[in-house]
């Protein structure tokens, strides 16, 4: 499943939304089964505050697992999206920030997003997770309230844009989160394919999805790989997982099936057809042999 923020809200019967200028708000709230794995495009960077449940946002850099009661500002980009629901419900309140009003707000507090070529810290910092001090729960308190009642269209344009520099405001507030910010507000930068293949090496994921991670079509995936790895995705990826299973047979005492799950193949009877192929020999033949 493919879903684009902040579009799949935009007329959608199922949230309450609030879109006033460029400023954009959502109760996130829905009562499905838990969502897993959605590929997800984010096009304006967003803060969101789970009420209800938990999510989690997998990026080519990291996993964050967000709590009920925990905040987090994703940048643009591509993820892989998963909610448990709480007692059957998940809500988060969503602001989108557009690029502009960022920018305003930097200007305002004499800030930059902009590297310094001495900067430390990693460049490729994408999600940051947000603690709720008193001001921010009560921020949020007030403006789930205002989203949810009958006069919000009645909200002017530069009232909306002041709340939402508001919000920025307190999270400059946080000296440990300011420099995080600043990095996550920098442009995009590219993504290496390895990088992306070395973090989902062992985790059931198609060739698509690890193209949508890269920020590439499959084809062009496929191609940039080639010229990296010097062999097609599907045939390195099934080699890696097989050598990382023969490792694990020799030196650990998991089972076999734990093994083939642990080093990412779906199906037991496929992990065991192609260890023979590769070895010549049964995995659990080769464990005893030794």
């Amino acid at each position: 499943m493919k879903v684009n923020f902040p579009s799949y809200f935009n007329n959608n019967p199922n949230f309450k939304s609030l879109e006033i200028g460029k400023q954009f708000f959502v109760d996130y709230s829905h009562n499905l089964d838990t969502i897993k794995d959605v590929q997800l495009s984010i096009d304006t960077t967003f803060i969101a505050f789970v009420l209800k449940g938990e999510a989690q946002f997998c990026s080519y850099q990291k996993t964050e697992l967000v709590k009920e009661g925990e905040g987090f500002l994703v940048k643009k980009g591509s993820y892989m999206m998963s909610e448990n629901l709480n007692n059957g419900e998940f809500q988060a309140l969503l602001f989108f920030i557009p690029d502009e009003l960022i920018q305003k707000t930097n200007l305002q507090m004499k800030l930059t997003p902009e590297y310094q070529e001495n900067d430390t810290m990693e460049l490729t910092i994408n999600t940051c997770k947000i603690t709720l001090n008193p001001l921010l729960q009560s921020y949020v308190t007030n403006m789930l309230h205002l989203l949810l009642s009958s006069n919000t269209q009645s909200s002017s344009t530069q009232f909306m844009e002041m709340k939402v520099m508001e919000l920025v405001y307190y999270l400059y507030e946080n000296d440990s989160f300011l420099d995080k910010i600043r990095h996550i507000l920098s442009p995009v930068t590219n993504i290496k394919i390895n990088e992306v293949v070395q973090k989902y090496l062992y985790e059931d994921l198609r060739i698509e999805e690890l193209a949508f991670m890269c920020h590439m079509s499959v084809s062009t995936f496929k191609r940039k790989f080639q010229e990296n790895y010097h062999m097609p995705p599907k045939k390195y990826i099934k080699k890696k997982r097989l050598e990382q299973a023969h490792h694990l047979l020799l030196t650990t005492n998991v089972s076999v099936i734990e093994i083939s799950e642990n080093v990412g193949f779906s199906s037991y009877s496929h992990f065991i057809t192609s260890f023979k192929q590769m070895y010549d020999m049964p995995p659990l033949q080769l464990r005893k042999a030794q």
